[in-house]
């Protein structure tokens, strides 16, 4: 049984019917095809749209509206790199409406071109869209202020919500949360806000807080992201985290399990699953997880690290040692890659090699976890066992950072496991 139609539905389909007789008699009238491709395209009867769009550009093969409608439909229906050649010859012809624009900055970011999805908002005159050696194109930085002062943001109610999740896949994480909070506000303000959009809005911030460790904060905002929506996925991926730091690991397993099901290309989800891996100490699972984190996420050094450490686990020096070296190729200085990489030289009987990096670990971060483990090590090796023992049950029975926070203590806890395979 077919679902009653919308009021607004139902004033859609009567005004195309009235659009259709219209253009029975006046077909190539450009102005009637434009209106009733954009009815066609809400009731998404993308098929007839296609039709009447070619329709109208053989009439009209450089008439921009239509080109622009074309590049839409293109978008709608999944086709975004098409769509995003269409756009962005419409702005080198300069047609530089904000909707050309704001559609292209989507297409981009589904596209996951985040770096370019962001520029669009930046209104900054005389610059060629296309031509990516010019300066504007090489920048590096683009400046928060420019950012919240775009003429976008005020174009469309979601804007402020892409561009936000533009800057969340950029690693600029209050530029973000500001915008989030701009447009859940807004939300709450107004009423009429997509329900699947507050929700995702609320899973971001979720995400945001769960990566400071606020893990009450997380958890409320992520249930005020499943209250609107049950199916929404961050809010989803945030309680399977909460689920882990309660050592809840089966039901934690089995919630990033479903979300990859959903989303084969979850990193937070092949992550967390590596996590719960870790504590089970089924490594070799732990170790498959986390090479898919690092497949789809590869500057993310605490998934190259926790790796390593399965590997270790396992007894697998050489598979560690490559997988910390193609960690420091991507960031030489995250302190806990160098502390890892100084117990495999330790295992490897190589302690000059071992002190070095122990070393270089603790002077790029005082309490580097893996780099005062291996120092621990070292110092039983040099004979001062109980000093080293002491140094092992201080890291394990002391977590470093906030104590009030159970995830802190859950990691630890997890590299303990970890750490008693590599003794023994």
């Amino acid at each position: 049984m077919s679902r009653p139609k919308s009021r607004e539905q139902q004033a859609l389909e009567q005004r195309l019917e009235t659009l259709s007789k219209y253009l029975d008699s006046d077909p190539e009238n450009c102005r009637l095809i434009e209106e009733t491709i954009n009815i066609l395209m809400q009731l998404q009867r993308f098929d007839q749209a296609h039709e009447l769009i070619h329709r109208a550009l053989k009439l009209q093969p450089n008439q921009p509206n239509i080109r622009y409608q074309l590049a839409s439909l293109l978008m709608y229906t999944g086709k975004h790199s098409e769509a995003v050649s269409i756009f962005y010859a419409l702005l080198e012809q300069g047609h530089t409406h904000p909707s050309i624009r704001y559609n292209l900055a989507y297409a981009l970011s589904y596209l996951s071109e985040f770096k370019e999805a962001e520029r669009l908002f930046i209104d900054r005159q005389q610059r060629s869209y296309t031509d990516h050696s010019n300066p504007i194109s090489r920048e590096n930085s683009i400046e928060d202020k420019e950012v919240m002062q775009s003429e976008l943001l005020s174009f469309h109610p979601e804007a402020p919500l892409l561009l936000a999740k533009i800057e969340f896949h950029l690693a600029k994480t209050e530029l973000s949360e500001k915008l989030l909070k701009i447009y859940t506000e807004a939300a709450s303000e107004h009423g009429h806000y997509p329900p699947a959009s507050v929700a995702e809005a609320y899973g971001l911030l979720a995400l945001l807080a769960l990566d400071d460790e606020k893990l009450k904060e997380a958890e409320q905002l992520s249930n005020s992201a499943m209250t609107i929506d049950p199916q929404n996925r961050e809010g989803r991926i945030v309680q399977a985290y909460i689920t882990l730091s309660h050592n809840q690991l089966e039901q934690a397993q089995s919630a990033f399990e479903k979300i990859i099901k959903e989303n084969p290309l979850s990193f937070r989800s092949w992550f967390g699953l590596g996590v719960v891996h870790m504590a089970l100490q089924t490594f070799e699972k732990s170790e498959e997880a986390l090479k898919r984190a690092v497949e789809i996420h590869n500057n993310n050094m605490g998934a190259w690290n926790l790796l390593a450490w399965t590997q270790l686990a396992q007894n697998s020096l050489d598979k560690a040692e490559e997988t910390l070296r193609l960690s420091i190729d991507i960031e030489p200085n995250f302190s806990e890659t160098h502390g890892v990489f100084a117990l495999v030289k330790l295992l490897k009987n190589d302690i000059e090699a071992a002190e070095k990096e122990c070393e270089k670990s603790i002077q790029l971060d005082q309490n580097a976890f893996s780099g005062h483990f291996a120092n621990a090590l070292i110092l039983s090796h040099r004979g001062e066992k109980e000093r080293g023992e002491r140094i092992i049950e201080n890291l394990l029975n002391h977590p470093m950072g906030d104590e009030q926070t159970p995830l802190s203590e859950k990691m630890v806890m997890l590299l303990q496991s970890v750490s008693k395979n590599i003794r023994h």
